[in-house]
């Protein structure tokens, strides 16, 4: 059976990989099965399946795997956070179609990312997604497990509705904010799929911005 592997992953899986197949040679049987396991486990954690995006105009696609864990509404925008745990992909995907507008890294502490706390104080990396008038900011946190961070996009870039745009390793937090005029589809605690569930729908009225700047 196949299984798709992030190419971002690499780095971590063949290490244990070379280490299982050293032993393997020596005949060190115990440490070929303990690397054998950290191997498939790395896998599994870094495998990044294809997926039939649901993308259709005026929706906000999930950019990840996970749980909803905050949901907050303010007169101009709202924000949807989610958490991955170690056994969700960790392949952050775009809401939305549009032009990769800015790019802000901040360094930060590595607080559990289940913690509301987490969104401000740990380190973090910001893409603005803008289609025309209308901004989305997608925003990836990582938590205490969670010390690496790749972007596969750059400021300029035109991305579609469900592409790739990073990954993160062991358990962190994704924040979606936008605009107050998209109704929600989703509650709290509802489990989501990145590319697949729709967190978000223009409400009657409000147009579509489908061409991008």
């Amino acid at each position: 059976m196949k299984i798709p592997v992030a190419r971002a992953g690499l780095n971590f899986i063949w290490p244990p990989c070379l280490l299982m197949m050293v032993s393997l040679f020596f005949k060190i049987w115990t440490l070929a099965i303990i690397f054998l396991l950290a191997t498939s486990l790395l896998i599994f954690f870094f495998r990044d399946p294809e997926r039939k995006i649901l993308a259709r105009p005026g929706v906000l696609l999930s950019p990840a795997d996970g749980r909803i864990v905050e949901i907050k509404k303010g007169e101009s925008s709202q924000k949807i956070s989610i958490f991955l745990s170690l056994l969700d992909v960790h392949i952050v995907r775009s809401p939305v179609e549009g032009v990769i507008a800015s790019m802000k890294k901040k360094a930060g502490q590595n607080l559990p990312a289940l913690k509301s706390e987490a969104s401000t104080r740990n380190q973090s990396l910001t893409l603005t997604i803008k289609n025309q008038q209308e901004t989305v900011d997608l925003k990836m946190i990582v938590g205490v497990a969670a010390r690496r961070l790749r972007c596969f996009v750059q400021p300029g870039e035109r991305v579609s509705a469900g592409m790739r745009l990073g990954l993160m390793a062991f358990g962190s937090r994704v924040e979606l904010s936008f605009p107050a005029h998209y109704a929600l589809k989703i509650d709290l605690n509802q489990k989501v799929k990145g590319g697949l569930t729709i967190l978000a729908e223009k409400e009657k009225g409000e147009k579509f911005q489908g061409e991008v700047a």
